[in-house]
């Protein structure tokens, strides 16, 4: 079975190294520690409405 290479889109919250970040997962604050190289930008037009509610609070 085939798997999606990648998920999101989520919010960056911090820089923790040169390598490592801190992603907002969803609407609840759920964070999780991720490595750059699972990291891409994202290039669609439709964020989902609790992304651009955390974007305001920044």
């Amino acid at each position: 079975m085939l798997e999606k290479l990648y998920d999101g889109p989520f919010v960056v919250k911090a820089k923790v190294s040169a390598v490592n970040f801190v992603i907002q997962m969803d609407s609840r604050g759920l964070d999780k520690l991720i490595h750059h190289n699972k990291l891409k930008p994202y290039s669609g037009s439709n964020l989902p409405k609790w992304i651009l509610a955390v974007n305001n609070k920044m």
